[in-house]
């Protein structure tokens, strides 16, 4: 293998390998881990998304080999906050969700 590409979505979480002429390989993925809160929004866990990456990629260099490059891609306008240790906080808020405009409101008073 020579590139990964690593796409963390919100509905899937995708590991794919492909040649250096861009022909695609092979790929691994398994559902985003995901949080279903009241109101139909969503929460992501730092810990578990970055187990299921891990996990992913992992998988797709046991098939194909160490990677040349790396590229990744993630949803939209979203993050985790870190502390100031650089540990992720405990939750991801989905912002596009109305529900949790507070949430993201108070949240952005406290760090600030």
């Amino acid at each position: 293998m020579t590139l990964l590409g690593v796409d963390i979505g919100t509905t899937h979480v995708k590991a794919c390998a492909y040649g250096e002429d861009g022909s695609f390989l092979g790929a691994s993925r398994q559902d985003t881990p995901t949080t279903r809160i009241r109101g139909g929004g969503a929460e992501y866990d730092a810990g578990a998304m970055e187990r299921a990456v891990f996990e992913l990629i992992r998988q797709v260099v046991e098939r194909f080999g160490s990677p040349r490059a790396i590229g990744v891609t993630s949803m939209a306008e979203s993050g985790f906050l870190l502390d100031g240790s650089g540990h992720s906080l405990p939750r991801y808020l989905r912002h596009k969700f109305k529900e949790n405009d507070h949430k993201n409101d108070k949240l952005a008073q406290t760090r600030t």
